[in-house]
């Protein structure tokens, strides 16, 4: 004769909660079966790390590999806090973005930008070390600028930046800032 388990008692149960309950109740086809497996063990579990061949990406959004004697500071770039609520509006043959920032420039701040054929980025360095910026991100611009006439302006009341992008088609009308791109696994971008 096979022996058999011993039914759980009420007060082992109790403990278990409603996660245990089911268990018991449904087996296999619990809502919860996924948590009757036990922990895994991760103590032998090994770090992956690269091999220093890091791909960089470039203005017009190409990739590349970074030289041994660039300078990449990756702490630098994290220090900076991005900034999301801009306005844009489509101005004929420029687009402008409208920055109002958290606090004024005076003039021992830094403002310095950067432009591609299909990015930009504005970057404000304080003298105490905080760090904004305004860039368009991981999505590519909705169509190509001209990147050397493209500029930036402090309003004169040092509170707002003026970024003027200037089109490659003047009567193509901007009406998104950013590109919408297609994945085919996931939809929408």
């Amino acid at each position: 004769m096979a022996a058999t388990a011993a039914a759980p008692t009420a007060d082992e149960l109790a403990q278990r909660g409603a996660l245990g309950k089911s268990l018991e109740a449904k087996g296999d086809t619990s809502y919860y079966f996924a948590h009757k497996k036990g922990r895994e063990d991760l103590s032998d579990l090994k770090q992956i790390e690269g091999t220093g061949d890091r791909v960089l990406a470039t203005k017009d959004g190409l990739p590349r590999k970074a030289s041994e004697d660039e300078e990449f500071d990756l702490e630098e770039d994290e220090k900076i806090q991005w900034c999301e609520n801009y306005a844009w509006g489509d101005d004929g043959a420029k687009v402008k973005i409208y920055l109002e920032l958290p606090r004024g420039i005076d003039s021992s701040t830094q403002v310095t930008s950067d432009f591609g054929e299909d990015s930009f980025r504005v970057i404000i360095k304080y003298a105490d070390g905080q760090t904004f910026g305004l860039r368009n991100g991981e999505h590519v611009l909705a169509h190509k600028i001209v990147p050397e006439k493209c500029t930036h302006r402090v309003s004169s009341t040092k509170s707002k930046i003026t970024v003027t992008l200037v089109k490659v088609d003047d009567k193509e009308p901007w009406v998104t800032l950013k590109k919408k791109v297609m994945s085919k696994a996931t939809g929408w971008q």
